[in-house]
């Protein structure tokens, strides 16, 4: 979301608002669920759709605080992209639910396939390094790696690491504009704000997505600790591990859509 520190304009009544959805409705990443429920409390007479969301609360208290705001909302629809998430939003949430899975299965096949790379390297152990990283991650391959460092690649994500350029100045585009913002020079701030999410969508989505094919598709074997990764490497075709996450999340959306998949299996750690 681009929105913490852009005021919110007025909108017609019948404006269709569309929220990004991904793994942030809850406490975890807390930041940008403030930033969901500050469009929510501004626009709640207007109809609001929530995409595909993992949801996760450590405290109940807040899980309720947040259905309090979101059951204001007079047109609201949340899609839950795993069951226990569909759960969770049904028993305290009075909007419309729905259960869904990911938009990432949206991804043209053409694209996917055009940006596949052939085999080159043999084991990657994709390792979480944020919040969500699980405390026991290392344990499970621990002794296969040592015993044998020189067929494995250890590595998080490649937009992780920072190392895309366009992202790069994406990310200096997002401090231009709030630069802007707190001089308030609105409009010059505005026209750059668009400029912003056009280079997002027509130049950093694409690049980061092909760097994300390009990554996974060169190695034989996949152990995922990223949801993005293990459904990237269901839509490549490749055989991959699931690791879970700190909350579940992975473990969740496996059971709900990839239990009965050859190419896909879930590791306990």
């Amino acid at each position: 979301m681009l929105i913490d520190s852009t005021p919110l304009p007025k909108l017609p009544v019948d404006c269709i608002i569309l929220l990004q959805g991904g793994g942030d409705f809850g406490d975890v990443w807390r930041g940008i669920q403030e930033c969901r429920l500050a469009v929510l409390e501004k626009y709640k007479y207007h109809k609001i759709v929530i995409f595909p969301q993992s949801v996760f609360y450590a405290d109940e208290l807040l899980l309720k605080k947040d259905a309090a705001v979101l059951n204001e909302c007079r047109d609201l629809t949340i899609c839950a992209r795993d069951q226990y998430s569909f759960g969770v939003l049904k028993k305290y949430f009075s909007n419309n639910i729905l259960l869904v899975p990911d938009m990432a299965f949206f991804m043209p096949r053409s694209f996917l396939l055009k940006a596949c790379r052939p085999v080159t390297h043999e084991r990657l152990f994709l390792k979480r390094i944020d919040k969500e990283a699980s405390s026991n991650q290392d344990c499970l391959y621990k002794s296969q790696i040592d015993s044998d460092k020189d067929n494995w690649t250890i590595s998080d994500w490649p937009t992780i690491r920072n190392d895309i350029l366009c992202l790069r100045w994406n990310l200096r585009m997002v401090g231009w504009t709030d630069a802007l913002l707190l001089r308030k020079l609105y409009k010059v701030a505005s026209i750059l704000r668009w400029l912003t999410i056009a280079h997002m969508l027509y130049i950093v989505y694409p690049i980061v997505a092909k760097a994300g094919i390009h990554f996974l598709s060169s190695y034989k074997e996949l152990y995922l600790t990223r949801l993005h990764s293990a459904i990237l490497a269901v839509l490549l075709g490749r055989k991959c591990v699931i690791l879970d996450n700190s909350y579940h999340k992975n473990r969740n959306f496996f059971e709900t859509w990839l239990y009965d998949l050859d190419s896909a299996c879930f590791q306990d750690q």
